[in-house]
């Protein structure tokens, strides 16, 4: 019997306007999503994110994806450079005195002119809300192949990559990749907290933390009662922890880009307030059943016992109790993720390569062997 035809049509930087966009709530959600991007640009909403967002229509699924990485230090979430050079550099610090630590930084240098030499950044990435965690729609397996051939076919001078594929939510979207062609090389190691986890709230870890939200003088503000003027501070929050104590190569999200969500419900904004101040917030985008918070940040200059970024975690994980969802909690920290329920898992970028010249392919090659052999066995040993 004769396999059926699944048509994909894609549409470029220049093409939003005429997107014939389906009559879903998927698609409505999609085009409220990008439509500030086409208009402006993705550097003006995330700043250290310069790439072309396309959309790509598979039976009435809207999939987002980007084209190439301009110019130098841009965020992993568009070049992967940046992910698996200079973002591994700087996660050099857990490993520091280490054998591996020492021989990494003679390594480091070279790779960078190796991936540049390579045009590593030259890739097509998949299913790119432009965030640390993209969530899946609900795309078949037949789906997503005819995705994966109509890409290569239309970019043939691009790797492509899909990216958040895990173990934990995404194992039949890693298996068919994998079983079509795709080098399935190691991205993160996540933590999801399911929907039928029953333990969650029975924690003691958890109980302890709704008991510092019951005493806590901050006031919980719900996003309705949030006001345009407030994403000024909340951004500035949100820097304070992803930018300022981890890496500038995190999606360096502006106000205006945090206020569109907002007035468009795309995400799910809280902030805790003490006084006219607001000292943490959480920000979460709900797609298919499962929830993420691109943003969690705290104000560093509070007393530690006001334990803000305890507070702004709980409120992410009642964000999907509200809803009844599985809670994607994105990397880092994964014990104290882990005493709060969350389960660990390994997550990967689909990279189809095969159609590349072997120069092109190379760099996939070494990331994942490196991956493999040292990278997920040092992090699993080390809980990162």
């Amino acid at each position: 019997m004769k396999s059926k035809h699944i048509q994909v049509d894609c549409y470029g930087p220049d093409e939003f306007d005429v997107i014939p966009w389906p009559d879903t709530e998927q698609a409505d959600f999609a085009r409220r999503y990008f439509k500030p991007f086409y208009d402006r640009g993705t550097k003006s909403l995330i700043s250290n994110v310069d790439t072309d967002v396309h959309i790509a229509i598979v039976e009435g699924i809207v999939i987002p994806y980007t084209v190439g990485s301009r110019g130098d230090n841009n965020s992993y979430v568009c070049a992967p450079q940046s992910h698996y050079v200079d973002y591994g550099c700087e996660e050099l610090r857990h490993f520091k005195g280490s054998f591996l630590y020492y021989l990494a930084l003679i390594i480091v240098p070279i790779l960078r002119l190796f991936c540049n030499f390579c045009q590593f950044n030259k890739v097509v990435m998949v299913n790119n809300w432009l965030l640390s965690t993209n969530l899946y729609p609900d795309i078949s397996q037949e789906q997503i192949k005819a995705l994966a051939d109509s890409l290569k076919s239309r970019y043939p001078k691009y790797a492509i990559v899909f990216r958040s594929i895990d173990l934990g939510l995404r194992e039949h979207l890693y298996r068919v990749l994998e079983e079509h062609g795709s080098r399935m090389v190691f991205s993160r190691r996540v933590h999801i907290v399911h929907r039928d986890n029953q333990k969650v709230w029975k924690r003691s870890v958890i109980k302890r933390d709704n008991r510092l939200f019951k005493k806590s003088p901050y006031v919980l503000v719900s996003g309705e009662d949030l006001k345009e003027d407030d994403f000024e501070r909340l951004a500035d929050l949100y820097k304070q922890l992803y930018i300022g104590k981890y890496s500038h190569l995190n999606p360096q999200f502006t106000a205006e880009f945090m206020r569109h969500k907002w007035k468009e419900n795309l995400w799910e904004f809280s902030g805790y307030r003490i006084d006219d101040t607001f000292d943490a917030v959480v920000g979460t985008i709900h797609i298919n059943g499962v929830g993420t918070a691109p943003v969690i940040g705290y104000e560093f200059d509070r007393p530690r016992k006001s334990g803000l970024y305890r507070l702004a975690y709980l409120e992410m994980l009642r964000s999907t109790q509200r809803r009844d969802e599985t809670m994607h909690c994105s990397a880092g920290v994964a014990h104290y993720k882990q005493l709060r329920s969350a389960e660990s898992y390994l997550e990967y970028n689909a990279v189809f390569d095969s159609h590349l010249p072997p120069q092109r392919k190379l760099p996939w090659w070494v990331f994942q062997q490196l991956s493999d052999k040292v990278i997920v066995p040092k992090m699993i040993e080390k809980n990162l």
